[in-house]
């Protein structure tokens, strides 16, 4: 007998970016540069402005080459 897949869950958390209502939400919960929904450790770069991201990246690439 064949076994019937079960139908698939909408993300919440794409809905949370997609939705302004919820996306603040979002926004409020972030740690560091990126942020964070409740629905495990997905960072959505993308509900922050671009800048601080490209100077996250640009941290950590002058906190390697110090390492190094």
């Amino acid at each position: 007998m064949k076994r019937r897949q079960r139908p698939r869950r909408p993300n919440p958390a794409a809905r949370e970016l997609a939705d302004p209502k919820y996306r603040k939400r979002v926004i409020k919960a972030k740690k560091g540069k990126a942020s964070y929904t409740r629905k495990g450790r997905q960072a959505y770069p993308d509900a922050l402005p671009f800048c601080l991201i490209r100077d996250a990246a640009r941290t950590t690439a002058y906190n390697r080459a110090i390492a190094a």
